[in-house]
């Protein structure tokens, strides 16, 4: 009884952080990380723009408590040793920045338009043409 109840646990819990990364960082406009060979084609560009554009921001503060604060990622990512419990008072500190430096800040209200956009983006990708 006991190890089924922990295998169902770590299932569940398995399943649940992965949909929360899969939709936080694959989303329609979602900035994709270059390969070594294409970097070099590139300007270098300052760490935090790559983390913004390469996450979004879903919900507000009660999502966040059920989330343990993952629903904030962009900040998650530019601040990952404060507390969630603060993110939603840097959200919009973030997001004037991102503003004020012409940084594309991807935000959504709730977790079905995430997962909207998210599936719009993998569906994209599934039907894009192989080069090479």
């Amino acid at each position: 009884h006991t190890a089924a109840c922990i295998v169902t646990c770590l299932g569940v819990g398995g399943a649940y952080l992965g949909v929360n990364f899969v939709i936080s960082h694959n989303f329609e406009g979602a900035k994709s990380v270059l390969n070594t060979a294409d970097r070099a084609k590139h300007t270098r560009r300052d760490w935090a723009f790559d983390q913004v554009e390469t996450s979004s921001t879903v919900g507000g503060r009660i999502l966040g408590f059920f989330h343990g604060g993952l629903n904030y990622q962009i900040e998650h990512h530019l601040f990952p040793r404060i507390s969630h419990v603060h993110y939603h008072k840097l959200q919009p500190v973030v997001q004037q920045w991102c503003l004020d430096n012409k940084i594309k800040y991807t935000y959504y209200k709730s977790l079905p338009e995430n997962i909207a956009s998210c599936y719009k983006h993998l569906s994209m990708l599934g039907n894009a043409k192989q080069i090479g």
